[in-house]
């Protein structure tokens, strides 16, 4: 169907951030502070990020469904319950984690990882139920324009801290086109700081191939460092 995917886009973002996360947790050498440091500094940043996306969803999202289709959220709204359950155990690992060293640093971090990958698997069975079944009913209820302020509405309630960590993660997670559509809306809305901090953004998550299919997009070379 033809119709306005309001999961899309956040999904690839999240997806991009679970998987990176899940890859350093992975890779991380036990013997590196700094490395820890930085490192489970991310786990806690992607925690922060799901529960924002969690309770986004919940108010606005589902709040939608239910209103015209009751019901119809209750299996998603099932399992963000258990993910908030697991955001806090993930979290406690990973505070754990922080004040160990050696020998111990080393079992924790890969209690760490295997609880966070199959956080993650959990997680990407869940957001292609809410691609597939969830946009069944949203698209039965609701017009494309309505999508569309919903998400505007999602957009609006997060602080420019909370965004710019979203922009992080989604555009190096979209293809070119749908990269160079998001920026080529946001300069139509948004303040020249913020242009510059995004595309700041953009040239330091983006291949060279990938900056310069953006830059020729936008219609111009962007000056960001």
């Amino acid at each position: 169907m033809n119709r306005y995917d309001i999961y899309a886009s956040i999904h690839k973002a999240l997806r991009n951030f679970m998987g990176d996360t899940l890859a350093a947790v992975g890779r991380l050498d036990v013997e590196d502070d700094a490395e820890a440091a930085e490192t489970l500094a991310q786990v806690r940043g992607l925690l922060a990020t799901l529960r924002m996306h969690l309770d986004a969803e919940n108010r606005f999202v589902h709040l939608a469904m239910h209103d015209r289709d009751p019901g119809s959220a209750d299996r998603t709204a099932v399992d963000h319950e258990v993910h908030e359950h697991a955001i806090e155990r993930l979290e406690s690992l990973a505070g754990e984690t922080q004040f160990r060293s050696g020998e111990q640093r080393g079992m924790a971090v890969a209690a760490l990882y295997r609880e966070l990958a199959v956080f993650v698997a959990e997680n990407l069975e869940h957001m292609n139920y809410e691609e597939t079944k969830n946009n069944e009913a949203l698209w039965r209820t609701h017009s494309d324009e309505e999508l569309h302020r919903i998400e505007r509405a999602i957009v609006a309630d997060l602080t420019p801290e909370k965004k710019m960590t979203v922009f992080r993660w989604m555009i190096p997670a979209l293809p070119p086109a749908g990269r160079a559509e998001l920026l080529a809306k946001l300069r139509q809305s948004a303040p020249a700081p913020v242009i510059d901090a995004v595309l700041q953004i953009a040239k330091r998550n983006l291949s060279d191939r990938d900056w310069a299919k953006l830059s020729g997009a936008l219609g111009f070379m962007p000056k960001a460092a």
